[in-house]
């Protein structure tokens, strides 16, 4: 079990929390109704949130690759931070924020 452990504190350890932590703060920010509205005229194209988040933390990963002039090895470790922060963000911060601000039902709604 401390095996385990070890192994899963390292992986935690070695995952990029600025990326992380940053990516889930745009992906939040693009995914809010007026900026979705605002893509979807500039553009003429309605992407669905995954492929839209997909696309921009693809493009937010080669930018923070060439700003912090990263090592090759550590592209890896920028990957595994990308989906570790589309697991999170998904699974456990909406999960929590749904269950947190989840609006009133009315009458009507019932």
């Amino acid at each position: 079990m401390t095996d385990i452990l070890k192994h899963l504190v390292h992986y935690l350890s070695s995952l990029d929390w600025a990326y992380i932590f940053t990516f889930i703060i745009i992906a939040f920010g693009l995914n809010q109704k007026p900026v979705t509205d605002w893509l979807a005229d500039v553009t003429g194209i309605k992407i669905k949130t995954r492929y839209r988040m997909l696309i921009v933390g693809f493009i937010y990963g080669i930018i923070i690759y060439f700003i912090r002039d990263t090592m090759l090895h550590k592209v890896e470790m920028l990957l595994q931070s990308f989906v570790f922060a589309l697991v999170f963000h998904k699974l456990i911060l909406e999960s929590v924020i749904n269950r947190l601000f989840k609006p009133e039902k009315t009458e009507k709604d019932e």
